[in-house]
C-alpha cells in the first residue's frame, strides 16, 4: 500500500528556489524524508484534535462554499469520526514552493509559457504574512529564488529563469522530494507545492511513491499545471501512436501526487489554458473548509491512519489529504 510505513503527518507543498540559480545535487536528497519540524499530527496532544483542509468542486469545477458541518462526514480507518470544529474561508498563513520542469522535453512543449501566469498567480495569492520560492528542474534543481513575501523579486526571479534554455533528462520525483524535504518541511506556515510538468521521469533515483510520502511526511499538498497532453501531442503528430501509453503513464504520476495529498491536477492542453489552470488553483486556495475532529483511537503506535472526508450532496468532488502519522509513544 502507497502509504503503509508513514512515520509522520501531511502537508501542503508549492515549490519555490533562490535567484542566483544555485544548482542542488538532487541525488543527495533521495533518501527516506525526515518528519518535520512541525508535526501538529504526530504530537501526543495535538493527536487529540486533527485538522484536515477540504476543497469541494462542483460538477464545473467550481468550489462550493455554502456546505455546513452537518453535510461532512469525517471517517479514520473506516471509522466514523465526531466533528469537533468547522469554518470556511479560513486564511493561514502559506509557504508556497513554485517547481518548473525544465528538461529537454519543454524545448518543443510550451518552453516558457508557464512564466507569466505563475507571476499572476503570486501577485494575487500572496499577503504579507506568506512566503514562497521557485525552482526549476531537469536532472539536477536550480534555485532560483529562496523563501521570500516579495512578488516582484519572485518575478525578478522567473524572468530570469527565461534566459535559459531547456535542456536535459527529467528528475520529477528526486526533485519533488528535494522541494518537500530541503524547502517546505521546516516552513511554519501551511505548504503547498505547485508543480508544473508533463509527468515524464527518466532520471530519478528513486519512484513516485517515495515522492507521494515525501510530501505526506513533510505536510505538503501538491498543485498540479499539467503539460502532459502538450507534450504527447507533439510525439503523435510525428507518428508515434504508441506514447499513448505514455500519456497515460504520466496523466497518472499528476493525479496521484495532487489526489494523495489533497491537491488537485488541472491539464493544460494549449498554451491558452495555462493561465486559467493557476487561476483555478488560487481560487480553491482561497476556498477551502477546516474540519477538526479529535480521534476516537488515541493510541500511538507509530502507525499510519487513513482518513476519508465525504460530503452529503451530490455531484461535487472532495480534495482532502487521504491520512496522518502516529509517532509512538
Amino acid at each position: 500500500m502507497l502509504l503503509r510505513g508513514l512515520r509522520s503527518a501531511i502537508v501542503l507543498c508549492i515549490g519555490v528556489g533562490a535567484i542566483a540559480s544555485q544548482t542542488t545535487n538532487i541525488s543527495a536528497y533521495g533518501a527516506a524524508p525526515q518528519p518535520s519540524q512541525e508535526q501538529p499530527q504526530s504530537h501526543a496532544a495535538a493527536q487529540k484534535s486533527i485538522s484536515v483542509w477540504v476543497t469541494v468542486l462542483d460538477k464545473r469545477g467550481q468550489p462550493v462554499n455554502d456546505l455546513t458541518q452537518a453535510e461532512f462526514r469525517v471517517l479514520e480507518d473506516g471509522k466514523e469520526q465526531a466533528i469537533t470544529s468547522f469554518a470556511f474561508g479560513v486564511r493561514k498563513p502559506l509557504a508556497v514552493g513554485f517547481l518548473t520542469q525544465w528538461s529537454g522535453r519543454r524545448q518543443s512543449t510550451l518552453p516558457y509559457a508557464e512564466i507569466d501566469p505563475a507571476i499572476q498567480f503570486f501577485q494575487s495569492l500572496m499577503g504579507k504574512n506568506d512566503f514562497s520560492f521557485a525552482a526549476k528542474f531537469a536532472d539536477t534543481v536550480y534555485t532560483l529564488i529562496d523563501f521570500t513575501n516579495d512578488p516582484t523579486e519572485i518575478e525578478r526571479a522567473l524572468r530570469f529563469a527565461e534566459s535559459a534554455k531547456p535542456w536535459g533528462p527529467s528528475a520529477l520525483y528526486d526533485s519533488i522530494i528535494w522541494a518537500c524535504n530541503e524547502r517546505l518541511s521546516t516552513r511554519p506556515q501551511r505548504r503547498v507545492l505547485l508543480l508544473v510538468a508533463d509527468g515524464h521521469d527518466n532520471q530519478s533515483n528513486k519512484s513516485l511513491r517515495d515522492a507521494t510520502e515525501s510530501a505526506l511526511l513533510s505536510q505538503t499538498t501538491i498543485y498540479v499545471v499539467s503539460l502532459a497532453h502538450v507534450a504527447f501531442a507533439r510525439e503523435w503528430a510525428v507518428g508515434q501512436p504508441s506514447q499513448n501509453l505514455g500519456l497515460k503513464r504520466c496523466v497518472h504520476v499528476l493525479k496521484e501526487l495532487a489526489e494523495q495529498t489533497g491537491g488537485d491536477a488541472i491539464f493544460a492542453r494549449k498554451q491558452e489554458d495555462l493561465a486559467p489552470a493557476f487561476g483555478k488553483i488560487a481560487r480553491e486556495l482561497h476556498n477551502q473548509y477546516r474540519v477538526g475532529y479529535s480521534p476516537a483511537n488515541q493510541a500511538r503506535r507509530g502507525e499510519f491512519r487513513k482518513i476519508k472526508i465525504e460530503v452529503k450532496r451530490k455531484g461535487v468532488r472532495v480534495l482532502a489529504r487521504k491520512g496522518y502519522s502516529v509517532s509512538r509513544n
